[in-house]
């Protein structure tokens, strides 16, 4: 059975991007400025999927990620260059860091349905709000319910600035500390853990984990091996 993985709304275009980089086959979606646009084609249908692009007149919201196509959608470069590459690279990267410190190694157990995600590695914090820095956003509210984060810079900026907004926003509803890393070494797959007390750990147990299980047994096979037997 394989496991789901997906996460809601505009949280799998997150889960999209930390995901460029696919240890198991050896590929980095970012490793070309093609291939960073062409990540951006993709996550566009992501984006679109839980609601519209914003009204005539009105900024792009940072929890809603500005799509790619030219200079008819704000807030996204026309032309992509190589520094445009490696700041993607760069928040992909702190944000694998952060989520790697609150994965499924990490959960405290507060009860048996209360169990709470430990915090990220200061490194990890400190490194992801080196990023967040240089993407600012302000707050804004279009009616008393509805606020926004709205980038204040154009370009690749408030394409990552969006990835931000998300990130914010789930931080808020509970469901970021749901996305996890697949703790294989030669895996480190982000997934959406949907288990009710979030106690998932791999990202397929019938891969990753019974092949760590694997690995385990033969070890201590070859330790009880070794040892010498008493006379």
């Amino acid at each position: 059975m394989v496991k789901r993985q997906e996460a809601p709304g505009r949280l799998e275009v997150v889960r999209s991007f930390v995901n460029t980089l696919d240890l198991e086959r050896g590929v980095d979606e970012l490793d070309t400025v093609e291939g960073l646009a062409g990540w951006l084609a993709a996550a566009s249908s992501l984006a679109a999927l839980p609601a519209g692009s914003p009204r005539p007149g009105e900024s792009p919201r940072a929890d809603e990620l500005p799509r790619p196509g030219g200079s008819t959608r704000p807030g996204v470069p026309p032309a992509l260059t190589e520094a445009d590459r490696r700041a993607a690279v760069e928040l992909r990267e702190a944000l694998r860091d952060t989520i790697a410190g609150t994965g499924a190694a990490a959960v405290v157990p507060l009860g048996p349905s209360a169990p709470r995600v430990a915090a990220p590695a200061p490194a990890a914090l400190e490194r992801l709000n080196r990023v967040a820095a240089r993407l600012p956003v302000h707050l804004r509210f279009a009616d008393a319910a509805t606020p926004q984060f709205v980038p204040e810079r154009a370009g690749i900026d408030a394409v990552l600035a969006g990835l931000l907004g998300v990130v914010a926003v789930a931080a808020l509803d509970g469901t970021w500390g749901r996305l996890k890393m697949c703790p294989a070494e030669d895996c480190r797959w982000v997934f959406y853990d949907h288990a009710r007390n979030r106690t998932g750990v791999w990202c397929q147990m019938a891969e990753c984990g019974n092949r760590r299980k694997v690995r385990e047994h033969r070890t201590r096979q070859r330790a009880a091996s070794t040892t010498p037997r008493e006379a």
